[in-house]
């Protein structure tokens, strides 16, 4: 969980630097940098859908851990 977390604020923090320094495409560089998108062209992923992907991510841990914890009560 610790990983997702810092995961969402550097995504947070990459957005916000963006608004404040006016650079709407920032989020998309920083994302193809992280991902060597100049060595790997087939990573092509936008800002938007490596946010989605995070936030199914940690719905899917939540999810799992839930059902773990109510297992693990009976």
């Amino acid at each position: 969980m610790r990983i997702i977390r810092i995961d969402d604020k550097l995504l947070k923090k990459i957005k916000k630097i963006s608004k404040k320094q006016n650079k709407p495409s920032l989020p998309d560089q920083v994302l193809d940098y992280w991902l060597a998108k100049d060595i790997y062209p087939e990573t092509d992923i936008t800002y938007e859908e490596m946010v989605n992907f995070q936030n199914e991510r940690m719905e899917r841990v939540i999810a799992f851990l839930k059902s773990r914890t109510k297992s693990q009560q009976r």
